[in-house]
């Protein structure tokens, strides 16, 4: 496997136990591949906790918008474990 490959799977493992917009166990696995790539291209740039938290939430917020209710701290919580993960 890959290192680009295993990223992805650990971020997407993060982000599918996390289930930012409530879509999960309804919506195919890879219901969030746009918003995992956006987290892994942003990642390569930085690795800090609160950095990435902010991507995490702009990126959601980007992409579902009416129905992204996540705080500024979930995403920290979210981040800190793929930061953690990775």
């Amino acid at each position: 496997m890959n290192q680009i490959s295993t990223k992805y799977d650990k971020v997407e493992k993060v982000i599918n136990e996390r289930d930012p917009i409530d879509l999960l166990p309804h919506a195919p696995k890879d219901e969030y591949r746009p918003e995992i790539l956006k987290i892994i291209a942003s990642f390569e740039t930085t690795n800090n906790v609160n950095e990435l938290a902010k991507v995490i939430n702009e990126v959601f917020r980007r992409y579902s918008s009416d129905t992204f209710k996540r705080s500024e701290e979930e995403c920290y919580v979210i981040a800190k474990k793929i930061v953690d993960n990775l």
